[in-house]
């Protein structure tokens, strides 16, 4: 999806971390597209159920984390159990 010297735009609070030293952000490749979006929908990531996200971003991303898992993308079709757990799902 990315290659190196590719351009990549954050948005969100970049200094903020969670207790895991994450950093909840927003990437879109230079042409726009969620590259957030493009991994959960693939079903190789799933997304964040804390902080501080906005309503509509959350209610896309569970969208399309639910397709993902209901059509087996990624990892739920390579590997279902230990991407389940991994989720939180099992």
């Amino acid at each position: 999806m990315v290659r190196l010297g590719d351009t990549l735009v954050l948005s969100g609070k970049l200094r903020q971390k969670d207790r895991y030293g994450r950093i909840s952000t927003r990437v879109f490749s230079a042409t726009g597209v969620s590259l957030n979006q493009a991994m959960v929908a693939a079903g190789h990531a799933r997304p964040l159920r804390s902080g501080a996200i906005p309503k509509a971003l959350k209610q896309t991303l569970e969208e399309a984390y639910a397709a993902a898992k209901s059509t087996r993308q990624g990892s739920w079709k390579s590997y279902p159990d230990v991407f389940g757990v991994w989720a939180g799902e099992n």
